[in-house]
């Protein structure tokens, strides 16, 4: 929940893929979970999440907002999701740093959330209070072989972080309700990527490729 990459991750799957229209989100059956980084504690039945309690209690509410809302053909909690993405930094600022420990202002951003996604927050905080826990030590479950996010899979297929992730779901979709953003990913109007690529660079007897990077940047 806590996590930068994360965050980054949530806007491209958000612009990329979410935007795209209706249609696009009534080919979709999206599911998310949460990685534990750190482990489990047993005796306390409670995750140990890389940046504290509070990395662990968003991580619940992204879970309960899910299960909550399972059934939304809209997948509105992806839009509460992508809204605790947005005040990440505010809250990492707030509970990691500043190191305070009241949840309260947790709980007013997880309520701007569920209003902004047009959820309710009282059917997410009481999903959260009841079964936040076992659905973070579940998800917990499904992804302990993982060592660090983000990872994204179409239909079981894992999908890099250059890939067009649209295009990939474009061509996992086997339906007749083809999306309207599918058009472009199935075919190019010329039949070739070569004089697609003459038409947007006359002059390609060579390509320029520039590059800006740090040296610690783990993303770079």
């Amino acid at each position: 929940a806590f996590c930068p990459n994360c965050k980054e991750h949530s806007y491209l799957f958000d612009s990329l893929v979410m935007d795209e229209g209706d249609d696009v989100r009534d080919i979709l059956d999206v599911k998310m979970d949460m990685l534990v980084l750190d482990g489990w504690f047993a005796a306390g039945d409670e995750g140990i999440c890389e940046k504290g309690k509070y990395d662990c209690q968003t991580a619940k509410y992204h879970m309960a907002a899910q299960r909550a809302y399972k059934d939304d053909a809209g997948l509105k909690w992806w839009d509460f999701s992508r809204c605790l993405f947005k005040a990440q930094p505010e809250l990492i600022a707030w509970y990691s740093e500043e190191e305070h420990v009241s949840p309260d202002k947790l709980e007013k951003v997880v309520e701007a959330c569920a209003s902004s996604a047009s959820l309710d927050y009282g059917v997410i905080a009481k999903e959260m209070e009841d079964e936040g826990t076992h659905l973070l030590k579940e998800s917990y479950g499904r992804t302990i072989e993982y060592d660090m996010p983000v990872w994204v899979y179409v239909n079981g297929k894992y999908i890099e972080y250059e890939d067009d992730w649209m295009a990939a779901v474009c061509a996992a979709y086997a339906g007749d309700a083809v999306p309207a953003a599918c058009a472009s990913k199935a075919s190019l109007s010329d039949g070739s990527v070569g004089l697609k690529s003459k038409a947007l660079f006359p002059d390609n007897n060579k390509v320029d490729v520039y590059i800006v990077a740090e040296a610690f940047c783990p993303n770079c």
